[in-house]
């Protein structure tokens, strides 16, 4: 028989379902307001910039951004539309592909991170002092971490 959480557990459970379900939608909705693209767009185009060379292949980017093969496809598909991104035959491997952010992407990414970190990150974590932010990190990454191993 499954444990039963603790008050306090059933206190931190509400909270951080309460704050993701409230950060997703205010991410999506301030995105969706400033640029005309769903949030998971940015998250590709961002992973896209940080990348070497601004490319990365399929699957990578799909994992970096935490969403399967399929809505990559799909998502890619009407960046390369928006002309964001283009799609390149990955070296070496005829099968493979690199998604490549292209200028149009670079300039959607630097005009969005100034007012993703305005609208977002500042007021979310804005009144966080370091040792705060760095508790946070310390609790969250190792929740992070046990949800990715099991994928």
């Amino acid at each position: 028989m499954a444990e039963h959480l603790s008050d306090a557990g059933n206190r931190a459970w509400r909270a951080l379902a309460s704050v993701t379900h409230l950060l997703g939608a205010e991410l999506e909705r301030q995105t969706q307001r400033d640029a005309g693209m769903p949030h998971v767009y940015y998250v590709l185009l961002a992973a896209l910039y940080e990348a070497p060379g601004r490319r990365l292949r399929a699957g990578a980017l799909a994992e970096a951004a935490r969403i399967s093969p399929s809505r990559l496809s799909h998502a890619v598909r009407s960046m390369e539309e928006s002309g964001w991104v283009t799609r390149e035959r990955a070296a070496g491997d005829g099968r493979g592909q690199q998604i490549v952010l292209s200028e149009a992407g670079v300039t959607a990414v630097r005009r969005l991170a100034p007012l993703q970190q305005a609208n977002v990150r500042v007021p979310l974590l804005g009144d966080l002092d370091d040792e705060r932010l760095t508790r946070l990190a310390e609790l969250l990454e190792p929740l992070a971490a046990r949800l990715e191993s099991a994928r």
